[in-house]
C-alpha cells in the first residue's frame, strides 16, 4: 500500500463557488470541489460551515479522497466525477492519516472513527470533550482530551480502537 501523503491544499473561500473557473468541478452538499488536470495538486474549494475545520486527505484507494468541511466528511471518485459518498459522522473537526495502518482517523468533540476500505471501528466517549489527535506510530494514536480530571493524554491500539493505560 501506498503511504497517504500530506493533505491537499484546501482554501475557505467567501465568494460565490458557481464562478470558480475551473475544469472539473464536483458539487457535495456544503461544499464545491475543483479538480485540476493539468498538474498533480487537486483543490478543494469549500463553503464556509460552522466549523473551522476543513481540508482533503488521501484515501488507501489511491482514486479516492476525503473531503472535511463543516463537520461532514465526504469521500470523492477522482475518476468519476460526481461520484461520492458522504459518510454518516457529525461534527468532524480534525482528520490524522495512520499510513502504517491504512486507515484515515477521524475525530468528534469525543469520538473517534478509523475509516480505511471499511469502516474499521469506532471508539465511542473516549473523553467527554475537545478531544485532539496528536499522532500515530505503528500501533497507536496518542490523544487527548478533557475527561472530568482536567486535560489528559491517553492512547488507543490501532487496530482495535482499544484504549490502553499508560
Amino acid at each position: 500500500m501506498n503511504a497517504f501523503p500530506s493533505h491537499y491544499a484546501a482554501t475557505c473561500l467567501s465568494v460565490n463557488l458557481n464562478v470558480f473557473p475551473a475544469e472539473r468541478t464536483i458539487a457535495v452538499p456544503g461544499m464545491l470541489i475543483a479538480l485540476d488536470s493539468r498538474s498533480t495538486t487537486k483543490f478543494c474549494f469549500f463553503e464556509a460551515g460552522e466549523h473551522d475545520s476543513y481540508g482533503m486527505f488521501a484515501c488507501v484507494d489511491p482514486d479516492q479522497f476525503c473531503a472535511l468541511s463543516g463537520g461532514r466528511v465526504t469521500i470523492v471518485s477522482v475518476s468519476r466525477l460526481g461520484t461520492y459518498t458522504p459518510l454518516e459522522y457529525s461534527s468532524i473537526f480534525q482528520i490524522l492519516p495512520a499510513a502504517d495502518a491504512g486507515m484515515l482517523l477521524l475525530a468528534s468533540y469525543a469520538d473517534i472513527y478509523a475509516y480505511g476500505k471499511e469502516q474499521l471501528w469506532h471508539s465511542q466517549g473516549v473523553c467527554l470533550d475537545e478531544l485532539r489527535l496528536e499522532k500515530t506510530d505503528s500501533q497507536y494514536v496518542y490523544a487527548s482530551g478533557f475527561t472530568g480530571l482536567g486535560r489528559n493524554n491517553f492512547r488507543l491500539r490501532l487496530d482495535s480502537g482499544e484504549v490502553v493505560p499508560d
